[in-house]
């Protein structure tokens, strides 16, 4: 089974040792797992193909270079390990974990890139080769987490979720690390993610979402002020350092504004601004036109744009994948301009929809997907 774990996915190809079949699968770590149960995919998986296939994971972090750790040696034989929670440090992007064997050789690592969780192999040894360069079968995993912030590498405590820290090739291991670090001295929390500068059409939702970090750990709010935006924008602030813009504007909006938002940790403040402009959109149309909903996909809500050189029978509806009607959305006799449809997809099934516009003997469709 070769493993290759991706933005919290791991896609698994199967290799039957007798029959070379492949079949592929595609499991997210954080959906099959449960504090009583533990991560429930490899008790689907390995019964089935226990003796049978050689396992490999490529962990997440092999897609960021490692440049503390020494790049393990790839022996061929494996344990998989999926690192579920680290606790104790702020994770950042350069921040990489390894594993040890008990002769203090590195036959493990990954940088912690993207959020949890994070798989990677503990390497056995190469029966082949006369120096030891892996795990031996019952060799306990030691775990050592590199904090770029501190500079130093760090002991981690790991709390076996499902499995065994003592090594077996072929076999499994989740757990949540805690890590033991000195208290860094009081810095400004930083943000983490947030636009420069937001440009959109008039009529159109402006959504954005900002997140921050404390690297000291502690717990963050983020204030919104602007005095030139309308009352119609809505910031909410989620807690821990993450909130979401939100401005459904409208046709009478053009304009250049700013919003300011202030992240702090009780001691700190850290601002920033992001520079939204809304632009002008030509009030009548040069030709027919229906764009595709926006945001798409979408849950229960979504609006529809179309846009009529001239004066029109309008009918805008709703359709299956099969052509049949599911709703009309708008009916009527229209005057050149810009025009906004809402959708309510409370009683749509998940899946792909169809909606047509029908503007004298003009006939265009676009697609929409509702997820559930």
């Amino acid at each position: 089974m070769f493993a290759q774990l991706k933005n919290n996915f791991i896609t698994l190809t199967l290799r039957h040792l007798g029959t070379q079949a492949l079949r592929h699968h595609i499991l997210q770590p954080y959906k099959d797992y449960r504090p009583d149960r533990g991560f429930t995919f490899p008790s689907l998986i390995f019964p089935m193909i226990a003796g049978l296939l050689v396992v490999c994971f490529q962990p997440q972090g092999a897609f960021a270079q490692l440049s503390h750790f020494p790049e393990p040696h790839n022996t061929g034989s494996n344990m998989s390990v999926l690192i579920a929670e680290v606790r104790g440090v702020v994770v950042v992007e350069s921040t990489e974990l390894a594993l040890f064997t008990p002769d203090s050789i590195v036959a493990g690592a990954t940088v912690l890139s993207g959020d949890p969780s994070w798989g990677m192999a503990a390497w056995g040894d190469d029966e082949f080769t006369e120096e030891i360069d892996g795990f031996n079968t019952g060799d306990t995993l030691r775990f050592v987490l590199w904090d770029p912030v501190r500079e130093t590498e760090l002991p981690a405590e790991a709390d076996v979720e499902q499995g065994s820290l003592l090594w077996r090739v072929n076999t499994f291991t989740a757990v949540k690390l805690v890590v033991s670090a000195p208290d860094l001295p009081p810095t400004p929390p930083e943000w983490k993610e947030i636009p420069a500068d937001v440009k959109e059409e008039e009529g159109s939702l402006i959504e954005f979402r900002i997140m921050g970090r404390d690297l000291n750990g502690d717990s963050l709010n983020i204030t919104f002020t602007s005095p030139d935006l309308p009352d119609a924008v809505q910031f909410t602030d989620h807690g821990g350092g993450s909130g979401t813009f939100r401005w459904l504007t409208t046709l009478t909006d053009s304009g250049s504004y700013t919003a300011h938002f202030t992240l702090s940790d009780g001691i700190f403040d850290t601002t920033a601004r992001v520079g939204i402009k809304v632009i002008d959109v030509v009030s009548n149309p040069d030709y027919y036109n229906l764009k595709g909903p926006y945001p798409n996909p979408f849950n229960v809500q979504a609006r529809l744009r179309f846009e009529l050189p001239d004066d029109a029978g309008v009918t805008l509806e709703a359709l299956d994948l099969l052509g049949r009607r599911i709703t009309v959305l708008e009916e009527g006799v229209y005057s050149p301009g810009i025009y906004y449809a809402h959708i309510d997809a409370t009683k749509f099934g998940s899946g792909s929809y169809l909606f047509r516009l029908e503007a004298g003997d003009i006939q265009q469709f676009t697609m929409g997907v509702v997820v559930r």
